[in-house]
């Protein structure tokens, strides 16, 4: 067996209060540390808050081997578990949607630059161009952040880069809620592997909600563990990543897939 304990930390954060919000995120990974849990999941843009200005998230921005990086690296080897956080990322005064995914040796190992911006995302963040399936002592776990879910040949990329688990950290609205539980299902039952959604609740500024629902759902798109839509949470569940192959083996559509339907060069590109 490859069982990972996982925890998904359904939390808001104080906007453009990074110090505050890490200090939050630190408590919660020190208690869950001590419960066993191996990985701890954030929602997008923890860091410092999804609804900032421009000059805001251009002011709090840091490279990924900044000032994050090396508390969150210190943290995940004190409490031997890894993290993903997200958080405003630059290079070279260019600004990403990130997430950043530090193991529990702290050791970076990706920071996955969102390649789908929503809306007024495109004003301030830029596009990503990569794709990580990340090698774990669990076993390969991918990123997709937010709005990339609506785009299933992300899904399926990570899938022939070996993917068995894909994380969704998120800020999602309720008004497109069922979207949310369609994209999230939809990417696990087509490729047969885990997806978990971490989203936020609370209101937007202008008074829409978002929708909580985080959620983990199985290869055969089972719903193990589901928050609430209104409320904190913080959700833990041990997950066997074998149970991939077994389903796979059982349900056949990866042994009758056509492969001249997809086009492998997208692997060496994303």
């Amino acid at each position: 067996m490859r069982k990972i304990n996982i925890t998904i930390a359904q939390i808001q954060s104080l906007h453009g209060e990074p110090e505050k919000n890490l200090e939050k995120a630190i408590e919660i990974i020190e208690d869950v540390s001590k419960k066993g849990s191996n990985l701890v999941i954030f929602p997008e843009l923890f860091y410092t808050g999804y609804f900032n200005r421009r000059r805001t998230f251009y002011e709090l921005a840091e490279e990924k081997n900044g000032n994050l990086f090396n508390k969150l690296k210190d943290i995940s080897i004190k409490n031997n578990i890894s993290i993903i956080m997200g958080y405003p990322e630059k290079e070279d005064n260019i600004y990403y949607n990130s997430l950043m995914f530090i193991d529990n040796k702290g050791n970076l190992l990706c920071s996955y630059r969102k390649l789908y911006c929503w809306k007024e995302e495109n004003k301030t963040f830029t596009k990503g161009d990569k794709l990580f399936s990340c090698d774990t002592e669990f076993g390969k776990i991918g990123l997709l952040n937010c709005y990339d879910i609506e785009f299933p040949e992300l899904f399926r990329i990570l899938h022939f880069k070996g993917t068995e688990l894909v994380i969704c950290p998120s800020v999602w609205s309720e008004w497109i809620k069922n979207r949310w539980h369609s994209s999230l299902m939809a990417g696990a039952i087509n490729n047969l592997y885990y997806v978990i959604g971490v989203n936020t609740v609370g209101l937007t500024p202008l008074d829409k909600k978002i929708c909580g629902n985080s959620k983990v759902i199985s290869p055969f798109g089972d719903v193990l563990v589901e928050a609430s839509d209104t409320e904190e949470e913080i959700l833990n569940i041990s997950i066997d990543l074998d149970e991939v192959k077994k389903i796979r083996e059982e349900y056949p559509i990866w042994q009758d897939y056509r492969k001249e339907m997809f086009d492998f060069e997208l692997l060496k590109k994303y």
